[in-house]
């Protein structure tokens, strides 16, 4: 058996280029250290520019809202009102005034052109005056234009002491002034006294078709001049300008009424200037007269 030699010369061999470092537990610890100062700083200032950037934002934010709610450049200064026959073009500015002068939102003024309330002003105005039609329209920088549609008046409605314009249908139109009454409609005095407001039908559209039809027939085919109405539920007198009545029923027939009445004058031998109180032509094959 054999004995192994031992080399009591061996070497170690190793590359210098990579020795390892003494204190390499203390290198770390620094970098450590300066590593985190250096975070620290960048956060720092990090916070600062996003705190001046959203600084920025705000006022940016601001001064858009002021240039758009609040710069005079915005604020309506030419108004054109297009459409008006018989209402005062006055009272229409009135109500506008009205609306600038108030505020939205408890902040921003109503003159502004962004800010003004087109609905509201459109229901105030709707409120007052039963209209075809009714257009209000924004144009930047500073106009509004307000077009109108009116109704023609069919008839004038009297009840107490209020006269108002009514449309075919026997819905009322507006109120109007006494010295207005006489538009070259029929005028109707409601015997009832019932008070109404803007919208609310005075009388059926039947009775309005009727009441306006028996007038042209009898401009149209005689003398008589009827001055006016008087309604009492179905009972309608037409007054003519001699003093004496018609009696007529708005439920019967137009045609028949007006060929019977103008016969019986024709029979009866009645012209203008006749001693009469009555006609009553409500009974279909009978004229009462006194």
């Amino acid at each position: 058996m054999r004995r192994r030699l031992k080399d009591y010369n061996k070497k170690k061999y190793s590359n210098p280029f990579f020795k390892k470092k003494e204190n390499a537990s203390f290198g770390r610890g620094q970098a450590f250290y300066y590593g985190a100062k250096n975070r620290k700083v960048i956060g720092f200032w990090k916070k600062i520019i996003l705190f001046f950037v959203f600084l920025i934002f705000v006022c940016l934010i601001f001064g858009a809202v002021y240039f758009i709610f609040c710069y005079p450049y915005f604020s309506i200064k030419n108004i054109e009102i297009n459409g008006l026959e018989k209402i005062n073009k006055a009272e229409i500015e009135s109500a506008l005034k009205s609306q600038l002068s108030q505020k939205k939102l408890f902040i921003f003024n109503q003159e502004n052109i962004f800010v003004f309330d087109v609905k509201k002003f459109e229901e105030e105005i709707n409120s007052k005056y039963n209209l075809v039609s009714l257009n209000v329209n924004k144009e930047l920088p500073d106009f509004l234009k307000i077009e109108v549609g009116e109704k023609h008046p069919a008839l004038v409605w009297k009840t107490g002491e209020k006269f108002y314009e009514v449309d075919e249908s026997g819905i009322i139109i507006r109120e109007i002034l006494a010295d207005e009454a006489n538009q070259g409609v029929p005028i109707v005095y409601d015997e009832k006294n019932i008070e109404l407001v803007i919208k609310e039908a005075a009388l059926s559209n039947i009775m309005a078709e009727f009441i306006v039809s028996f007038k042209k027939r009898i401009d149209d085919r005689s003398d008589i001049k009827i001055t006016h109405f008087k309604a009492l539920d179905d009972l309608l007198k037409a007054q003519t300008s001699e003093g004496w009545e018609i009696y007529l029923s708005g439920q019967d027939s137009l045609d028949q009424q007006v060929e019977k009445l103008l016969l019986f004058l024709k029979n009866k031998k009645i012209t203008v200037g006749s001693n009469l109180n009555y006609i009553d032509l409500r009974f279909e094959d009978r004229v009462y007269y006194k």
